[in-house]
């Protein structure tokens, strides 16, 4: 074990509550918790979230070195699922506890966890698909199926077990805390409205805000995803629609990077009505259309990639916007010049 690891480690067993119980019990209590841990720290990677095939290619060849060097994963912020699951087999390990990454899914690479507890059950548990729950303290989706066989055969914890679980680690106190009920609560206040009220109130709603301070980029794009979709299943991706933009930025190294930066707009009778994620300010912002063209000169990209269907659509409105601007200048520089030459008549 090495320093970093050790400090890691023992930082974690400080804060760690006294649990009790049976053995696999208390076996299930320390994996939970630290996968909450982990869950709070670490973001997905969105380089990962976004890449094409060929990108993530090269990627990958990265991120199976990174995977053997501990102290790196332990220290970096944004990983993918091969990097956080094999942390988070190793960390259980040092606990005590039997866990291996796997590749579950034939149609792809996704790595997930398998814990063995001590009475021979096997337990599936996938950390990088539960981050954006985590990071919003909703209720996680993706710790405890049953693999036996070499098979998911469903899940294991009902919702009663889940919530003592959580509580146990200190996660939530009661079924309030969870992000999950103040989403259901919502969802009664923007009953009957039309899409542009709908996506304006959950972007600037105080109760949907409870999430982690330094939540990562992709989990925070999840979590308003999330929160449309169940208010507003209608309105999803016909009336409410997402746009990923970017700005080249120097990376460590000298290379250029991308620095992302959420879009949401509505749709409502041939009128668009979009907000920008503002780093500064940790929250959403309206703008014009007609600002999206002065941002594009000064270097910013709409839609992580042009083909992307939130980019596509946007982009559609700005040219009208900017069109419709030119022709409403046009007219009242023709208007004056008129009214200058009727004056010098």
């Amino acid at each position: 074990m090495t320093k970093t690891e050790r400090q890691y480690v023992t930082k974690l067993n400080s804060e760690m509550p006294e649990f009790t119980g049976t053995p696999t019990e208390v076996e299930m209590k320390i994996a939970m918790y630290v996968y909450l841990k982990l869950g709070k720290s670490k973001t997905f990677d969105e380089k990962w979230f976004f890449a094409n095939r060929a990108e993530r290619q090269k990627m990958r060849k990265v991120n199976k070195k990174e995977k053997k060097n501990l102290d790196l994963i332990i220290k970096k912020r944004k990983l993918v699922c091969l990097t956080i699951s094999s942390l988070y087999a190793r960390l259980l390990k040092d606990f005590g506890l039997k866990c291996k990454t796997e590749n579950l899914y034939d149609h792809d690479e996704h790595m997930s966890n398998i814990i063995t507890l001590s009475n021979g059950e096997k337990l599936v548990v996938d950390l990088q698909k539960d981050l954006e729950y985590i990071q919003t303290k909703s209720k996680t989706q993706n710790f405890g199926y049953i693999y036996r066989n070499g098979l998911l055969t469903g899940k294991k914890l009902s919702d009663e077990e889940l919530f003592e679980l959580h509580k146990s680690c200190g996660y939530v106190e009661k079924e309030e805390d969870y992000m999950d009920a103040r989403i259901k609560e919502f969802s009664k206040k923007v009953e009957g409205l039309e899409a542009d009220e709908v996506l304006e109130k959950i972007l600037f709603d105080r109760s949907l805000k409870g999430y982690q301070k330094d939540i990562g980029y992709i989990e925070l794009l999840k979590h308003y995803t999330r929160i449309i979709h169940k208010v507003a299943p209608k309105m999803d991706k016909t009336k409410i629609h997402s746009c990923n933009c970017y700005r080249k930025v120097s990376g460590e190294k000298g290379t250029d990077e991308k620095e992302y930066i959420m879009c949401f707009y509505s749709i409502v009778d041939d009128k668009v009505k979009a907000y920008m994620y503002s780093n500064i300010g940790k929250c959403f912002k309206p703008i014009e259309l007609e600002t999206f063209a002065k941002l594009e000169k000064d270097g910013l990209f709409i839609g992580k990639n042009p083909q992307e269907d939130g980019a596509v659509l946007l982009r559609k409105y700005i040219n009208k916007a900017v069109e419709e601007s030119i022709k409403k200048k046009h007219m009242e520089d023709y208007k004056r010049n008129t009214l200058s030459h009727i004056e010098r008549e």
